[in-house]
């Protein structure tokens, strides 16, 4: 019930702001509920962070930009969604497959440690959107560890892994680089380098505080960033993480200070 109560409450939320336009098709059941997980994953992380209280009109946006990753549009959405709380028969079986894709981005399941299965929890604060463990040259001999994700939630990004480069590795200037893009084309970077070549694993962590006075709409970069002359990397990385500590955060400190 919880969970038809939650569509109910997103049908509202764009109700309260529809323009009388009702046109629109009714997504694929997969595309449906790709938006809705991704909605879902997005309150989790404003809940964590403490954004959860803003404005109506900032979720919105957010969702906007959910839309724009899924190449949906919100007529499209708006409509399906009223399909659906027409049918709640059919809506429980998507919900039942959001929730399954929910659980599977939010859990690795049954991995083996020494003789015993061990459910490993992931951390539902980080914003990384690929698995966290990477092999090279296996993976690819100078795949640099990309990443991009839209978002428009002001603040500092955190960007850390754990990386061991052995002594054979060829990168050249090996560093972790992080992006943000404005919606005015403009973009702010940061970049660590990567420098310890001696088979063990480091900790390296770089950060990114966007511009308060622009509009965000992208975080991206590549873990193991290089320059033209890298022939073979020879690099393993784990326990890559990204997190944003949020504008309402700092303003919250200052206020209890």
């Amino acid at each position: 019930m919880r969970h038809f109560i939650y569509l109910i409450s997103i049908f509202t939320i764009f109700l309260s702001c529809n323009n009388s336009d009702n046109s629109g098709k009714i997504l694929s059941e997969k595309k449906f509920i790709e938006v809705l997980t991704d909605m879902h994953h997005a309150d989790g992380i404003l809940t964590i962070t403490k954004l959860s209280e803003r404005s109506e009109k900032e979720q919105i946006s957010m969702y906007n930009y959910i839309f724009k990753k899924n190449n949906v549009s919100r007529a499209d959405f708006y409509y399906t969604l009223e399909y659906y709380t027409k049918h709640s028969d059919e809506y429980l079986e998507v919900y039942n497959k959001v929730l399954k894709n929910l659980e599977n981005k939010y859990k690795v399941s049954n991995k083996i440690v020494g003789n015993k299965q061990k459910e490993e929890i992931v951390d539902p604060t980080n914003l990384w959107p690929k698995k966290t463990e990477f092999n090279l040259p296996e993976e690819g001999e100078k795949f640099p560890v990309p990443f991009k994700i839209y978002t428009r939630e002001k603040g500092t990004y955190h960007l850390s892994a754990d990386v061991m480069v052995f002594s054979d590795d060829q990168s050249v200037d090996l560093r972790m680089t992080m992006i943000a893009t404005y919606i005015d084309k403009t973009t702010d970077m940061n970049t660590r380098g990567i420098i310890l070549k001696d088979d063990k694993f480091h900790h390296y962590e770089t950060y990114l505080t966007v511009d308060r006075n622009k509009e965000l709409e992208t975080v991206m970069g590549w873990v193991l960033d290089h320059s033209d002359g890298t022939k073979i990397k020879h690099i393993e990385v784990k326990n890559i993480n990204l997190k944003i500590e949020s504008e309402l955060s700092h303003d919250e400190e200052r206020q209890e200070e």
